[in-house]
């Protein structure tokens, strides 16, 4: 604890079993005393914490701090964390680049070499915070004093080596699974004493005697710091008179010299002429390195020099500042030595370190007493030789303070200049004791051999030793086959796969089960039918789980009557949960595979997919669930895959409404009302002909990049074309563009070539970048609860969709003023990272759509429209739409758009709620052409 104190007393208090501190009237208020307080009060709730929690943990309902690989590197989730007590928070999701502004991460490829095995670690701190680095500290009421300090939970994420731990992957695994840290504090011991010192300062009062021990008048509290870490040969120290509380902020004048600001013009409490100080910055401090000693001289003008310069840019540091230290300006710039047996300080203290490790601010505490000519030494309780005694007699204490802690998150890989996909998840998470299940709790496997890891594990192995329950242990299709068949009327049913591939002639179906597991070996284990779209297929079951395997799913046969499947399909069943699943959907000419697909019922399906990988074919859908009751899908990857060359021609030719879709963007009759035809005047032109019957005019609008085309297309065919009103060129242009997309850009028409749509056409067809149709899809005739929280989603036309409808659904303005029965309870969107890749200047495309519903939140998600078009090319391309009934309550803030026509869309206007809270607030858009669509009663806050 930097800062200007007494003494700190919680060692003697804590020894002692002290609990708390009672005031007494007329008595002197010390700050020691509050001090003692204040460390005893977080002391034992840190204990406490640690006896509930561990050393280690994370909350399951609010796990931060998850490893998420992210392109080349990786993302730090939004959450809580604890480490030893202390609770550590985590606000937004970050890259590890920049966690902290003005702080430059370490590079990773330059941290692992090529295939190397890396652990990502959270470094924990508690951060000295004085009013000259948060000014907001100081009272203006008052003149501004500097009163108190303060003390933060301050953290970094770091990488290193899985080598330099000094112990094996599975010994890492095994220590973080026990939340147990696998750095461990340094074992440095330091002592000190008084003696008889050789020579005094001339600042020493002459009529102290020599034998007194502590020889000075003033009261001062000594630090003693580690400034380089190591043993005790390799480390070196610093040391103050006051603490290290001595701080200046570092600043140039308009010459660009050095000066000081903040600085107390007091040679006790200052910086005088000719000292040591310590110069140092935020990265310092994230980094957990010291900052640079340097002489420091001061100049009759105010400024100030450093003999040895800065050693870095000053420009490049972030919030610089000096720190004074009193160990003279003729010490090493390393800092002192700790080896020997006694280390004379000044005024007659000596000390001395013992042979350890030591740590980068690892610090001591000399408190110094001139009435009695003694030191407060040891720390706790009174040794044998008296307070403050010669060091021979004096007892060593480890560094005071809480230190810096680290504590492995995740193991990752360097895979070329990045990570490699697979990320294996550190974090030992803890339920809150209302939600304490048998899954939670730890099982002792060595006396009954069940192969279970928790009671819920060992529970299930108990119950497959009856009639009813089945485990099947499989290394390839054959024993997987036969086993299954083995497995007759069992009605709860467990499938272990081992490594490789189980390659099926069709589906692998299970139906009516009570509780169904499927494991795999992780990326290893690789399940497909050569002739189904779906590998597996799970038709009401009561509970299904599905863990660590891979998924792929083949084009479709035919069309399913029973609607979509993915590579992973499951209907009519209660209670989901899916984890670290990598599945694959294939591309086909139509729309309508998925990787995953859950057919739901709304009163019983509960789904949870979370740490799933989703890698999506060419105009199909990553997840798609249906009427869930609830639906949690959380921290999943999902991203667009190349197809094979001529795949969309192909889907031209085969999907129409995709072509409708993409020609109603394009060209259409005057007139209609709402939020399509706003968007539609807003950006078409009037077609200007003069090839038609009578030279009328028309009034038919067009998207601007069809505008020369269409007219150059209708003076070529002038002497062959016989058109009279708006609804027949309307009709002959509609059907002369499908045709040319379909037969890219270029067909004949009454002898005519037509080649003039071919720059058109090449805009949808000559795209490099793959692209889905949606991310994820929920949808329905009714919807419960929905969280979609921290996914990736690349390459989506639709990044998310949740909208409840069917058939029924009425047209506005019917359920303007009533809400309609098809609408979804409660929506959640957060934090999630979409990245669109819409098919072209005329195709919709959303980030978030959303449509009826009672609550919905939407916050802290990026979207961003990765196709560069001009603004008036995005015709309907909107960041966040929201088309439907509003319940009472809706906000939509924090989220980011980039690149789109509309930032947020709501529409239409709906009739106020009572109670509504309608906000649509603190969003942030950047090549935006219109941020905000919305009326009604909508409180549009501010934006950037």
């Amino acid at each position: 604890m930097y800062g200007d104190y007494s003494r700190l007393t919680v060692a003697n208090a804590r020894r002692r079993h002290y609990a708390s501190v009672l005031l007494q009237q007329g008595r002197v208020h010390l700050d020691a005393d509050w001090n003692e307080l204040v460390a005893l009060t977080a002391a034992r709730t840190e204990i406490a914490m640690t006896d509930i929690i561990g050393r280690t943990g994370a909350p399951k309902e609010n796990a931060g701090f998850k490893i998420v690989r992210s392109g080349n590197s990786f993302t730090i989730s939004v959450g809580r964390y604890y480490v030893d007590g202390v609770m550590v928070e985590n606000d937004s999701q970050l890259n590890y680049e920049n966690q902290a502004q003005g702080v430059v991460q370490p590079d990773l490829v330059s941290l692992l070499a090529n295939g190397e095995t890396g652990i990502v670690y959270l470094d924990v701190w508690k951060e000295d915070v004085s009013a000259l680095e948060d000014t907001r500290l100081r009272e203006p009421a008052l003149g501004g004093p500097d009163t108190t300090m303060r003390q933060k939970i301050a953290w970094s994420v770091g990488v290193e080596r899985a080598g330099n731990t000094g112990l094996s992957i599975d010994e890492i695994i095994s220590h973080a699974d026990q939340g147990e840290p696998i750095w461990l504090p340094g074992s440095g011991l330091m002592r000190a004493g008084t003696s008889v010192p050789v020579n005094l300062p001339d600042d020493s009062d002459c009529q102290l005697p020599p034998e007194a021990g502590y020889l000075s008048q003033d009261n001062l509290l000594y630090r003693v710091e580690i400034h380089r870490g190591g043993t005790r040969s390799q480390a070196r120290f610093k040391w103050s008179r006051e603490n290290g509380s001595v701080l200046a902020l570092l600043d140039q004048n308009t010459n660009g010299d050095f000066i000081l600001r903040g600085a107390i013009e007091d040679d006790e409490l200052g910086f005088p002429d000719d000292i040591k100080v310590e110069v140092f910055d935020d990265s310092d401090r994230h980094l957990g390195r010291s900052g640079v000693l340097r002489r420091m001289r001061r100049q009759a003008d105010g400024t100030v020099t450093f003999t040895g310069g800065l050693g870095r840019a000053f420009t490049s540091m972030s919030n610089p500042r000096v720190r004074r230290w009193d160990q003279g300006v003729g010490s090493s710039d390393n800092g002192l030595s700790l080896d020997g047996a006694s280390i004379p300080l000044e005024r007659g203290i000596d000390i001395a370190f013992q042979q350890g490790d030591y740590r980068v601010g690892d610090y001591w505490l000399i408190p110094a007493r001139a009435a009695t000519g003694t030191i407060d030494w040891p720390p706790a309780g009174m040794p044998a030789a008296g307070l403050g005694g010669p060091l021979a007699a004096a007892e060593v204490a480890p560094p005071f303070g809480w230190g810096r802690r680290r504590v492995p998150l995740a193991i990752v890989r360097r895979s070329g200049n990045g990570l490699s996909a697979q990320v294996t998840d550190l974090r030992p998470l803890f339920p809150s004791l209302t939600q304490l299940e048998a899954v939670d709790v730890r099982f002792d496997n060595s006396a009954c051999d069940l192969g279970a890891e928790n009671v819920q594990q060992a529970i299930e192995a108990l119950c497959a030793r009856g009639q009813d329950h089945c485990t099947i242990f499989a290394r390839n299709v054959a024993e997987l086959l036969a086993a299954v068949a083995k497995a007759g009327n069992a009605r709860n049913l467990h499938i272990c796969l081992a490594e490789g591939d189980f390659i099926l002639d069709r589906a692998l179906s299970f139906s009516g089960l009570n509780h169904l597991r499927i494991t795999g070996a992780g990326l290893e284990t690789l399940v497909t039918a050569s002739r189904s779209e779906a590998a597996i297929v799970i038709d009401n079951c009561r509970r299904v789980e599905i863990y660590d395997l891979r998924a792929r799913g083949q084009q479709a046969a035919g069309v399913n009557k029973a609607g979509r499947r993915g590579a992973i399909t499951i209907m009519r069943s209660d209670n989901i949960l899916i984890e670290r699943l990598d599945a694959e959907c294939s591309w086909d000419q139509r729309r309508g595979q998925s990787c995953l697909s859950v057919y739901g019922k709304r009163s019983t399906t509960n789904v949870v997919i979370r740490d799933c990988h989703l890698s999506v074919g060419q105009g199909q859908i990553g997840m798609q669930i249906t009427n869930p009751h609830r639906a949690i899908i959380d921290n999943n990857r999902i991203h667009a895959v190349s197809p094979s060359a001529g795949t969309i021609v192909s889907r031209f030719v085969r999907d129409t409404f995709l072509l409708k879709q993409i020609v109603a963007g394009a060209i259409a009759l005057p007139g209609g009302t709402g939020e399509r035809s706003t968007i539609i005047r807003s950006i078409r032109q009037p077609l200007k002909v003069s090839s038609r019957v009578g030279g009328a005019s028309t009034n038919i609008v067009l998207h601007p990049s069809l505008i020369k085309p269409v007219n150059s297309y209708m003076k070529a065919r002038q002497n062959n074309l016989s058109i009279g009103q708006d609804s027949e060129l309307y009709a002959h242009l509609r059907k002369s563009l499908i045709r040319a997309i379909r037969e890219n850009g270029d067909f004949s028409a009454g002898g005519t070539q037509v080649r003039q749509f071919g720059p058109f056409v090449d805009s949808l067809t000559g795209r490099s970048a793959p692209y889905c149709e949606e991310g994820v899809v929920i949808a329905g005739a009714s919807i419960g609860e929905v969280q979609i929280r921290s996914n990736e989603i690349h390459g989506a036309i639709y990044g998310v969709r949740v909208a409840a409808s069917d058939s029924k659904d009425q047209n506005p303005p019917n359920w303007k003023r009533a809400r309609p029965v098809n609408t979804a309870d409660k929506v959640i969107i957060e934090d999630n990272k979409i990245l669109n890749n819409p098919i072209g200047p005329t195709k919709p495309s959303n980030g978030i759509h959303v449509g009826h519903f009672d609550s919905l939140i939407i916050r802290g998600n990026r979207i961003d429209f990765l196709t560069a078009l001009t603004s008036t090319d995005k015709a309907f391309w909107m960041g966040v739409r929201v088309y439907g009934w509003r319940g009472p309550l809706m906000r939509i803030l924090e989220n980011v758009v980039q690149n789109s026509r509309i930032g947020v869309s709501v529409r239409p206007n709906t009739e106020p709620q009572s109670g509504q809270h309608w906000d649509l607030v603190h969003n942030g858009y950047s090549n935006v052409t219109e941020p905000m669509d919305a009326g009604g009663s909508i409180n549009k806050g501010p934006h950037t």
